[in-house]
């Protein structure tokens, strides 16, 4: 049974790439019911209500009226939430599920988060509890539900700079019709989250679930910063016959440990692997699967104390505008230098002499919150390098003796 889903969508990125989200998966939603009623995989994004009264409408497999998103919209400035109000999704969402303000944090996580996020943190909870309640049997505690509400008013979204957007992008890719910016990118990241949940929306022979990919990716507690990849990113594979659909699933396979595939700028195959997750969508052979992950096993580093480190999931429902599409998750190494990147950046503004644009933190938090993170991002570091060696130390030290 799928299960339902409450999306929280917080700040001007994160409900930019909700407006792609919504319209990707409605479309996939579309293509899958081929009676137009509510089945039950849509009721996992979706409530089906009545068009005139707005009174839920349980069954499944009833006609579809007017369909509702489980959903809850946060930002602290009106712009964005007014677009998403105004545009043709404007339908899908009730005016309860908006929580907005006027003037912004400005793109302050300490304004955001020691500010707005105790001012909106009983508005946000109210929200879920009414959202989640419509779905559960229980009664959500005060406790979970600010708790929730905390971390969802603390979520800071970046902008990606027009410089570094891929040449292709994906198929799924949000339409540029209202000139807003970053569609492109926005589409990108909804075709990742599209197919991350595709298991939990609809039957498959070899559905993964999401909380498996906790208990199987992430085999130390900090080590769970997840590398990213979709492939293909563009276009649609000719499957015009059987030795075609062997060549594009191989190339779908490679182009997943591709560079110019990877959501972070990281190169996998040069870092070393703790554990791989790959969810591939549409009709694909499981034997065409099962000797590509042997392939790559082959060409990547894996410990030696997890060498089955490969987890795959499949799931027969295709994305929207492709025929088949993947995504890998890996627990790789090469995160590393990501937090490096990250430090060093920091660094050059935050420097003994400089501490430039500090003033605007201090304002609402205290200035060693920087060192705190600081280190932190620099253990991160020690983490991803020293556990690959003390892992493999441990494993050699459990090895018999070989005796000649």
């Amino acid at each position: 049974m799928p299960r339902e889903v409450v999306t929280v969508q917080v700040g001007q990125c994160g409900n930019q790439v909700g407006r792609s989200f919504w319209g990707r998966v409605l479309r996939e939603h579309a293509a899958a019911s081929e009676d137009g009623c509510f089945d039950a995989p849509m009721s996992t994004y979706f409530r089906n209500v009545n068009a005139r009264t707005g009174a839920a409408l349980d069954d499944v497999n009833a006609p579809i009226s007017s369909l509702r998103a489980r959903a809850v919209l946060i930002d602290t400035e009106e712009g964005v939430l007014a677009q998403t109000l105004s545009g043709p999704l404007r339908e899908l969402f009730d005016e309860h599920e908006f929580i907005r303000g006027v003037s912004g944090a400005g793109n302050n996580f300490a304004h955001g988060f020691h500010g707005y996020g105790n001012e909106y943190a009983e508005r946000i909870a109210e929200a879920l509890r009414r959202e989640a309640e419509r779905y559960c049997v229980f009664p959500m505690s005060n406790e979970a539900l600010m708790d929730a509400a905390k971390a969802a008013s603390t979520i800071e979204s970046r902008k990606v700079q027009k410089g570094q957007r891929p040449n292709r992008l994906g198929a799924g890719a949000a339409s540029s019709k209202g000139g807003e910016a970053f569609d492109e990118m926005n589409g990108v990241a909804a075709q990742m989250i599209s197919n991350l949940t595709c298991c939990a929306r609809f039957p498959g022979k070899m559905n993964l679930d999401l909380s498996e990919l906790t208990t199987n990716l992430v085999p130390f507690p900090r080590m769970q910063f997840l590398n990213s990849a979709i492939s293909p990113l563009a276009g649609d594979p000719d499957r015009s016959s059987r030795v075609a659909q062997k060549q594009q699933v191989d190339r779908m396979f490679a182009g997943a440990m591709a560079r110019s595939n990877q959501l972070l700028k990281t190169d996998p195959v040069n870092g070393r692997f703790l554990a791989c997750a790959m969810l591939v969508r549409g009709h694909v052979n499981l034997a065409d699967i099962h000797r590509n992950v042997e392939r790559l096993g082959q060409q990547i580093e894996l410990p030696s104390w997890n060498q089955d480190a490969f987890k795959i999931g499949l799931c027969a429902a295709r994305p929207a505008d492709q025929h088949h599409s993947m995504i890998s998750l890996a627990n790789n190494s090469c995160v590393r230098g990501v937090f490096a990147g990250m430090e060093e950046r920091f660094r050059t503004l935050y420097g003994p002499r400089r501490k430039a644009y500090i003033h605007h933190y201090t304002n609402f938090m205290e200035e060693g919150h920087f060192d705190v993170a600081l280190e932190t991002l620099a253990s991160l570091q020690h983490d991803y390098s020293d556990k690959f060696d003390e892992a493999e130390r441990i494993a050699a030290d459990a090895r018999p003796p070989c005796i000649l």
